[in-house]
């Protein structure tokens, strides 16, 4: 891991792995995550093919978190954050992974710098829309009845809160271990820096409208977070042909945990398939 300076100073937390002559993969975790996310992604047979940048997105993880509203709810920050870290790295092209909030953090930095370096666009149960009107029927329970809680101040309240939301993210329940480990770099976000984040209205229906890379949306039946009618209705907004959404029965929301093997295989003959 290294650290680099993304928009107005922050620290953003790097991590730069795999193959670096192979074609470049950023990977952009979710809402009160950490690049740890993609662990089973880091430490696969993709890192043999392809260059794996993952990073902490600012407030998250080992990235600063700047103590100021206006450094989470607007696009600019995060867009020039992604920027900063592909030109630190020299990457010329890449595909972007993101998985939930990450949809709307990739058409934070599509909307401001385009898709001239990107060559496809690989969402993992995303939205990209937040607190329009149509949003509201992207998101389930899961999410609903745990977020009050995740906002809170008080500690116990935020742990619970934060074990019910991570709870309700996989169809089955999780490992001990694994658990703990996701509700540690969870908690190192703070409520209010993950109040800031959803505070934001954003419909992101006019970059998603203009996209002209290969498309693929991947999305669990079972998902209780993001609901897969999120996926349906961003994947209607792409104008092109190239586009593909695929439905991982039994899967929660964190199909890269979840369903490891097949989501890397997707992956991986996704980025093969761009040529």
């Amino acid at each position: 891991m290294e650290r680099i300076k993304g928009a107005n100073g922050v620290d953003i937390a790097v991590y730069d792995e795999g193959n670096p002559q192979g074609p470049a993969l950023l990977l952009i975790h979710g809402f009160s995550q950490a690049a740890l996310c993609w662990q089973r992604q880091r430490d696969s047979d993709l890192a043999q093919d392809f260059r794996l940048i993952s990073i902490d997105v600012r407030g998250h993880g080992a990235s600063g978190r700047p103590w100021d509203e206006t450094a989470y709810n607007d696009a600019r920050p995060i867009a020039d954050d992604i920027n900063a870290v592909l030109d630190h790295c020299g990457v010329e092209s890449f595909v972007l992974a993101g998985w939930s909030m990450g949809g709307n953090w990739a058409a934070d930095y599509m909307r401001h710098y385009g898709t001239d370096r990107m060559r496809g666009l690989f969402l993992v149960s995303a939205p990209t829309q937040q607190g329009t009107d149509i949003a509201a029927k992207m998101f389930g329970r899961g999410a609903g009845d745990n977020l009050g809680g995740m906002f809170s101040p008080d500690p116990l309240a935020n742990i619970n809160g934060t074990s019910a939301f991570l709870r309700a993210c996989t169809a089955k329940p999780l490992p001990a271990d694994e658990f703990e480990m996701m509700l540690a770099y969870n908690m190192m976000v703070p409520p209010e820096i993950r109040l800031w984040m959803l505070s934001r209205v954003t419909d992101n229906g006019d970059v998603m409208g203009k996209l002209s890379v290969p498309f693929l949306q991947v999305h669990g039946s079972e998902d209780q977070i993001v609901l897969p009618f999120a996926g349906e209705y961003t994947l209607g907004q792409v104008p092109h042909d190239n586009k593909k959404m695929i439905i991982y029965d039994g899967v929660g929301h964190c199909p890269f945990w979840e369903a490891t093997d097949r989501l890397n295989a997707d992956l991986a003959g996704f980025i093969h398939g761009l040529g």
